[in-house]
């Protein structure tokens, strides 16, 4: 392999940030918990609902998990394609693409093929039809789930076999023409990108209204946009990001120049200015940890006052004011210092909860169909007819362990060694 098509995988886990890994990981558990009370025991979303939107609302993650693929994809790539896309270093990224999305869905949706078989032969039951029929199989082993033509207006169609997986597909297309983003958008200033910034939230507002009249109704063809538009609202926040870590930088060497004009000072001068200096330097480090901190509490408190609530009649609305609410949480969390939200967010607890998320994002909606399957053939009863809310509490706790627990070791001896075997082929082959 060249030079030029080095592991990209690896490029990845050596820029990574800590935080935004922590906050993918917590952003995939509100969606597990989203899915489980709402889809598979809905008297648990009853019951949540009582109390707080929050998880009713927990579809938006799924755009926060967009906005955040543009700055993270931006963080790893701008430095290796603002200079401009060849065919070499194209598909070395593609493939690590494929390799770090593909092997996983392909196995959920064996899984997945595997219980339709169940449910055939055990349970003398109609399997392959509905969303488990075989032209979307098809279309999900070529990661073309979002994309069935066959829908009515632009798709609102069951082609979904593991539900979640719809993202990755039309993110995959993104990331397919992501490198030629980032070559025209690298040489941007900051008004232009002031301007794209406006035009892409505007372009989201009328998609919202011309669509399905929120987010989480945008799905099939429309859902390309919602991803794309969303990967360049990230793309833009990684660029003010990157800014004022050059800007620090400079003031970091800039200080450092001012450090070797006095060195040839006298010792109580030199002295004088080390105090100085070093008051100034922790003030502005004082400073920019409660500007980084009071912009993610800021931010915090929007996005959960924003997914707090529920309303009807402004439903489109209310799902697209979260979106500069997830790039402003996003911009503060990215941003290290020694503030308590950083260092939560850097724990190894919540760093391994991010590095297990895309496994905790596909594997826990075929544990849910693996228990109806599981509830239809041992008690001849649909999961949740006779459970009540203190039992659907319970239930969800556990199936959140489960998940957790599962996703842990699908990770471990599914997601990292199918995606290092893809890499060692690409190795035989060059």
């Amino acid at each position: 392999m060249g030079d030029r098509e080095l592991d990209l995988d690896l490029v990845t886990t050596n820029r990574q940030i800590g935080s935004l890994t922590s906050l993918r990981g917590i952003a995939a558990v509100i969606i597990v918990i989203h899915h489980f009370s709402y889809y598979t025991l809905p008297s648990t979303g009853v019951f949540l609902s009582s109390y707080t939107s929050l998880f009713r609302n927990g579809y938006l993650c799924v755009d926060l998990f967009f906005i955040l693929s543009g700055f993270i994809m931006t963080h790893v790539y701008l430095d290796r394609f603002g200079s401009g896309v060849t065919k070499s270093n194209y598909w070395a990224y593609l493939r690590a693409r494929f390799a770090r999305i593909y092997p996983l869905h392909l196995v959920t949706l064996l899984f997945l093929v595997g219980l339709e078989l169940f449910k055939l032969f055990s349970l003398d039951s109609i399997a392959f039809t509905g969303k488990f029929n075989l032209t979307a199989l098809l279309a999900n082993l070529f990661l073309l789930q979002a994309f069935d033509l066959n829908c009515p207006p632009l798709l609102w169609c069951d082609t979904y076999w593991n539900e979640p997986a719809w993202s990755i597909s039309v993110e995959f297309m993104i990331y397919s023409v992501l490198p030629f983003s980032l070559f025209l958008l690298s040489k941007t200033k900051f008004k232009t990108d002031a301007i794209i910034y406006i035009s892409t939230l505007i372009a989201l507002l009328l998609l919202i209204k011309f669509t399905r009249g929120n987010l989480d109704a945008i799905v099939g063809i429309p859902s390309i946009l919602r991803c794309g538009l969303e990967c360049a609202i990230g793309i833009i926040t990684y660029k003010v990001y990157r800014s004022d870590q050059r800007g620090r930088g400079k003031g970091e060497r800039g200080k450092g120049k001012e450090e070797r004009k006095y060195s040839t000072c006298s010792k109580q001068s030199l002295s004088n200015y080390s105090l100085l200096s070093t008051a100034q330097l922790l003030k502005i480090r004082v400073k920019l940890i409660l500007d980084y901190n009071l912009v993610t509490v800021l931010a915090v408190i929007c996005v959960t006052l924003i997914m707090h609530n529920w309303t009807d009649n402004l439903r489109g609305v209310h799902d697209w004011s979260i979106l500069p609410a997830f790039s402003l949480l996003i911009l503060g969390v990215a941003n290290q210092n020694n503030g308590l939200i950083s260092k939560l967010m850097n724990s190894p607890p919540l760093l391994y909860l991010g590095t297990i998320s895309y496994s905790i994002y596909l594997v826990h909606w075929c544990l849910a169909e693996l228990i109806k399957v599981f509830w239809r053939y041992h008690f001849d009863l649909v999961f949740g007819n006779t459970i009540d809310t203190a039992q659907s509490s319970i239930a969800l706790g556990l199936f959140v362990a489960m998940v957790l627990l599962i996703s842990a070791l699908t990770y471990r001896y599914i997601e990292v060694p199918l995606r290092n075997w893809i890499r060692q082929q690409e190795k035989f082959s060059t």
